[in-house]
């Protein structure tokens, strides 16, 4: 999985690059289809920062999901849940699902 992090301007790249590629690659690593992990962070003007997570898989078009928070590590763990859970949804249909390998 190749795991690629856009935050220019930030205060602490070096530490935060780490720390998402880690925290990334921990929770997403049971989905061997995920090929190419973007993410972005953005600080707005009002002093929010906006997380957005993009997820190329093996077959399938790109899924995404984004969140904001005053906090970043809120809105970064916020927008990861969201990727699981649309990840958990592929993994049912296209990898597992137990209604279409049934015989009767």
């Amino acid at each position: 999985m190749d795991i690629r992090i856009n935050a220019k301007g930030h205060g602490n790249q070096e530490k935060m690059d780490d720390f998402y590629k880690k925290r990334i690659s921990d929770k997403l690593k049971k989905y061997i289809f995920v090929k190419v992990v973007d993410v972005d962070v953005v600080q707005n003007s009002d002093r929010e920062c906006q997380v957005g997570i993009s997820v190329l898989q093996e077959r399938g078009n790109k899924i995404y999901a984004s969140s904001s928070d005053a906090i970043e590590h809120i809105a970064f763990v916020d927008a990861l849940k969201k990727i699981k859970r649309q990840l958990e949804r592929y993994k049912e249909i296209h990898y597992k699902s137990s209604h279409k390998n049934t015989t009767s």
